[in-house]
């Protein structure tokens, strides 16, 4: 390295690792007799070593002052040269990612727990409330086993340490009254003391306040050399960002004290380290100022010459610059501050000065970043979103609800000086009753209103209207006709009707000479009651009001109901108009109304009501089964069921559970036969092919439905030779086959 001349080189060098240099012997002595406290020499502890010049540059006087601030600062009494009681392993998590910078950090920690005392984890997060998670955590990749893992459950405001003890077992410790999720930012330590000693302690400490600890835990499992490289270090940053928190910082600090880490987290704790005696700490001071005091006035004398060569360099420059050698280049072209900023120049390093920031930015002036006015002022209104801007800020127009001004501005004195304000809107005074009833009662909340009953002397609800309530008691508030008659519904309700003889919805009435229920003239009725309208037959009553050619005239009364030209006593379609009258199967229907045009049908009958005549229908039941294929044509029965396989579907065999194809019983059983079967001999049929009368143990057929209260009772005579049979009912077709004995 080249150097000025007149200046030699001055070497100051840390030794955590590497070898002396070689220097004055004068100034080796007097350094090497330094010591800190603790009676140790700075240089066999390997703190630094000294080359002495004979010209020192002025900066190196700022190198010594920390070296030897160093030297004096005090030990916990220890002894060896371990520089770790005031300057502990501080490992910063967030950078830990790489497979090799894992194992590395892993084995440092492994190495540190082995002598240090205590361990804190010092961590910066924000979490949303009622949210949590692990924050820290060293696992086993092989198992994922715990080893340490630290955990906050945002719920119930605690937070979980586990850890794994010396039998292997995982030992959980929850700490109290953490209130950290609820969506601000807090400051968390975690200090676990006593890894060397006979107690394992844990304390919690919350923005600089210890809020809870616990004592006499168990000891801490050792990390087993052979596994450091399976442990793995995991953090919560990514989890915590899901949950739209952040981790700030987290670190892991292995040795030191509460004051140490303290100052990392600008909590003001008092110190716990070991303290010499004040003696001892005056006496060391004294030896190293005397020393120091000596090497100030080698450097006082050298800084003296430096200043003259430098004096001779300035003068030399200067007058290069007056011949032209220099121009002069000003430090504001191009301008090194931040867009906006004004720039001056000063004969202070680096040459130039940066004025304030643009309104809604802070910072230095060479560099500004945007001021969220919404997180520092929280200016606008509850349920009014504000939009932070760069610069500058605005809040959404007021909610529902609410009216009053829309605010932006830049900067956060603005900010907090310009509140969103919002008052609630009288939606029940505005005019519509808030679109409620016009005869109920509006009430006005915040930001809304309630609908709520009718009002007094008026029935009904918000759906259906609130109208003024009827009553009968008197003649004057009496609603109904003076034909009509009042109707108390079981509801409560009030409702009119007509007299006989008279038609109309009870409020008004007219005269009814068919008695069908509509008027022989119109009535003026406000809520278009259908019986309101004129009878289009004055006297033929037709409750109905059908009017098939919509001429005013009922079909009741109607000579050509269907308005073909054709009377209806001649008209083979009455309700169909064809003037026609083509009739091509010769049936009583013309084509215009017969369901099967083609085939006679006078009975018109149409089973599956599909349009389509039972006559001319391939399928009469419509259930998808053609009519030859169909085991029940008559009947709908897709799944074409027939327990009995008698080719009878089960849907119309009288006798689903035994076979009867013909649908006739197969006549009475022989007396040997009855004897084995221990009943009687069946006495008759009825038409439907089942047996009736009074028999045991054989099977009968009964029907699943009520008897048939229309047909007669009387059982048909017995035939010739027979028993008289026992009155039985009729049933309808629908049968089944039973053996529940007698008395079918």
């Amino acid at each position: 390295m080249k150097t000025e001349p007149g200046l030699q080189s001055v070497t100051v060098s840390q030794r955590w690792g590497g070898g002396a240099q070689a220097g004055n012997p004068r100034s080796q002595a007097e350094i090497s007799a330094l010591r800190d406290p603790s009676g140790q020499s700075l240089r066999s502890c390997g703190v630094w070593s000294w080359a002495a010049p004979s010209h020192t540059s002025p900066y190196l006087l700022l190198q010594l002052l920390l070296i030897l601030h160093v030297a004096v600062s005090p030990h916990d009494g220890r002894a060896g040269c371990d520089p770790r009681p005031w300057l502990p392993a501080v490992i910063d998590l967030l950078l830990v990612s790489e497979a090799r910078q894992m194992a590395s950090i892993t084995h440092k920690i492994r190495m540190e727990l082995l002598t240090v005392n205590d361990v804190f984890l010092l961590s910066t997060f924000r979490l949303p409330p009622k949210q949590g998670g692990t924050l820290f955590g060293l696992y086993s990749k092989k198992d994922n086993t715990r080893w340490l893992e630290v955990s906050v459950v945002g719920k119930i405001n605690k937070v979980l340490v586990r850890y794994l003890r010396e039998d292997n077992k995982l030992h959980s410790v929850n700490l109290q009254h953490a209130h950290v999720a609820d969506g601000q930012s807090h400051t968390v330590i975690v200090r676990l003391s006593g890894l060397r000693g006979d107690m394992l302690s844990v304390e919690l400490y919350v923005d600089c306040k210890q809020v809870d600890s616990s004592v006499g835990l168990p000891e801490l499992s050792e990390i087993p050399l052979a596994e450091v490289e399976s442990i793995e270090v995991r953090t919560g940053q990514k989890a915590y960002q899901r949950m739209q928190g952040f981790v700030e910082s987290m670190k892991l600090i292995l040795g030191g004290s509460m004051s140490r880490v303290g100052a990392l987290s600008e909590c003001p704790f008092q110190g716990d380290e070991s303290i010499h005696s004040a003696g001892e700490q005056t006496k060391a001071l004294v030896t190293q100022l005397t020393l120091f005091n000596r090497i100030l006035t080698d450097l006082r004398e050298d800084i003296r010459d430096q200043v003259k060569e430098m004096s001779l360099i300035r003068n030399t420059i200067m007058e290069c610059q007056v011949c032209g050698f220099h121009e002069h280049r000003s430090r504001c072209n191009p301008n090194p501050c931040f867009s906006g900023v004004d720039c001056m120049e000063t004969y202070e390093y680096p040459g130039y000065r940066c004025g304030p920031c643009p309104p809604g930015l802070e910072g230095n002036g060479t560099h500004c970043a945007d001021i969220d006015e919404c997180a520092h002022a929280n200016p606008c209104f509850p349920g009014s979103k504000c939009i932070n801007t760069a610069p500058g800020f605005r809040c959404e127009p007021c909610p529902r609800g609410y009216r009053g001004n829309t605010v932006s501005g830049v900067g956060a004195d603005y900010a907090k000086a310009s509140k969103q304000v919002c008052t609630d809107i009288d939606e029940c005074n505005d005019g519509n009753n808030g679109g409620c009833d016009p005869n109920s009662i509006c009430t006005n909340t915040l930001g809304s209103y309630k609908c709520g009953p009718c009002k007094s002397g008026f029935v009904g609800n918000q759906t259906s209207g609130c109208i003024p309530q009827r009553s009968c008691s008197t003649p004057t508030s009496n609603p109904c006709d003076i034909n009509g008659f009042c109707v108390f519904e079981r509801n409560g309700e009030i409702s009119c009707a007509c007299n006989v003889g008279w038609a109309g919805n009870g409020n008004v009435c007219g005269q009814d000479t068919d008695l069908d229920g509509y008027p022989d003239e119109p009535l003026p009725c406000i809520d278009n009651n259908k019986h309101c309208k004129q009878d289009n037959c004055r006297l033929t009553p037709n409750s109905g009001q059908e009017d098939a050619d919509n001429d005013g005239i009922g079909d009741q009364c109607d000579d050509d109901a269907d308005g073909d030209g054709i009377k209806n006593v001649e008209d083979n379609c009455r309700l169909f108009p064809n003037k026609d009258q083509q009739n091509s199967d010769t049936d009583s229907f013309g084509d215009a109304c017969d369901n099967c045009p083609n085939v006679p049908n006078n009975d018109q009958r149409d089973t599956d009501s599909n349009g389509e005549g039972d006559a001319c229908d391939n399928d009469i039941d419509g259930d998808g089964i053609p009519n030859m294929l169909d085991n029940c044509p008559k009947v709908p029965n897709p799944l074409q069921t027939d327990r009995d396989e008698d080719s009878v579907g089960d849907a119309c065999d009288s006798c689903p559970e035994m076979s009867n194809p013909t649908q006739v019983w197969p006549g009475a059983a022989s007396t040997r036969g009855d004897r084995a079967r221990g009943g009687r001999a069946v006495l008759g049929l009825d038409g439907a092919g089942c047996a009736w009368g009074s028999q045991a143990g054989i099977r009968a057929c009964a029907s699943a439905r009520r008897p048939d209260p229309g047909r007669s009772s009387r059982a048909p005579a017995a035939p010739a030779g027979k028993a008289p049979a026992r009155s039985r009912l009729r049933w309808p077709r629908a049968r089944r086959c039973t053996s529940q004995g007698a008395g079918v």
